[in-house]
C-alpha cells in the first residue's frame, strides 16, 4: 500500500468529520438561543408563509397586471377572467391568519361561503365583472 494516499484519505475523513462537527454546534447554538418555537416559527416563516394569506401589495400588483390582461378579452370573455373572479385572502394584522378576502374589482358582490368581499378597488376602465 502506498502511505500517501492512506494519509490523504485520513486528512479527508478528517475534514468531513469537522464538517459534520460544525453543523452540529450551528444548530446548537441556533437552538439555545433561539429556541425550539422560535425555530419552528422562523421554519415555518421561510417555508410556509404562502399558506397564510397574500400580502396585500403583491395581491393590488396582480389586480394591476390582470387589468392588462382582461383589456385584451372579447366582452363576453370579461367577466369570467381572473380580474374579476380572483379572490386573495389577506393577512390584514399579521398574527399568521388570513382574516379578509379582497378582490380586484370595484363591484359589490358576495361569496355564498364568506359573505361580502373587500376590495382592492383597482380602476380597470372600460372593464365592467358584475351588474
Amino acid at each position: 500500500m502506498n502511505p500517501q494516499k492512506r494519509g490523504q484519505s485520513l486528512s479527508l475523513n478528517t475534514i468531513v468529520i469537522a464538517i459534520i462537527v460544525i453543523i452540529v454546534l450551528v444548530a446548537l447554538v441556533t437552538f439555545f438561543l433561539f429556541g425550539f418555537s422560535g425555530l419552528t416559527s422562523r421554519i415555518k416563516t421561510i417555508f410556509f408563509s404562502t399558506t397564510v394569506g397574500t400580502d396585500k401589495s403583491l395581491a393590488v400588483e396582480s389586480c394591476r397586471q390582470f387589468c392588462d390582461q382582461v383589456q385584451t378579452l372579447p366582452e363576453a370573455l370579461r367577466a369570467g377572467s381572473p380580474y374579476c373572479t380572483q379572490e386573495f385572502k389577506v393577512d390584514d394584522d399579521n398574527d399568521g391568519r388570513a382574516e379578509s378576502t379582497y378582490i380586484c374589482d370595484t363591484g359589490n358582490h358576495k361569496s355564498p361561503v364568506e359573505g361580502t368581499f373587500k376590495s382592492f378597488s383597482v380602476p380597470c376602465a372600460p372593464v365592467k365583472c358584475f351588474g
